[in-house]
């Protein structure tokens, strides 16, 4: 047998790895990364809260040094998109403090990020009334799914189905080209 014929099978189980691999790695796509927020110079165990269009974004409690970071994924409750306001308050009282969402993005100042200053407190009610306090709860995960892993709907199944009949195929093909005669 030829060299040639002693190498098509090898050869076509190869072709068919890195079609079926190609199309793994093509059909995936990357996680949209987090806007992460951050500051300091807030007392341990300050509660800070961002905001966009008035929906929670999600809550970060400073440390022992003063210091918080809050990630707002894409996915956030509060819908951010490229471009969005965000707005903060301090243990529920608003701040001056704003910045604009931006997938993946960072504070303005990212050397000291986000600045919590106290806005101005609205004239005090004559008589305010006994508020019941709210259970806090716990923010509802990120939705991953299959992190596009199989493209999106059927597209992905569809383009590992052609791949791999395609590379059958070429396995049938080298196979008879191989036989002898």
């Amino acid at each position: 047998m030829s060299l040639i014929r002693k190498l098509a099978l090898p050869v076509a189980a190869l072709t068919l790895a890195a079609l079926l691999f190609g199309a793994y790695v093509s059909s995936a796509s990357a996680q949209v990364p987090p806007f992460s927020t951050y500051g300091s110079k807030v007392k341990a165990g300050d509660k800070v809260e961002a905001f966009v269009g008035g929906k929670s974004c999600g809550t970060a409690t400073a440390d022992a040094s003063g210091n918080w970071l809050l990630q707002i994924a894409s996915t956030a409750p509060c819908s951010p998109t490229d471009g969005a306001a965000i707005s903060f308050t301090l243990n529920g009282a608003a701040t001056t403090a704003s910045e604009t969402y931006k997938a993946g993005g960072a504070p303005k100042d990212v050397a000291n990020g986000v600045t919590l200053t106290l806005a101005a407190a609205p004239a005090p009610a004559a008589t305010p009334a006994a508020t019941p306090k709210a259970t806090p709860t716990a923010p509802a995960p990120a939705k991953t799914g299959n992190a596009g892993m199989l493209g999106q709907g059927s597209t992905g199944i569809a383009m590992v189905l052609a791949l791999g009949a395609l590379a059958l195929i070429a396995v049938g093909g080298a196979r008879a080209a191989t036989r002898r005669r």
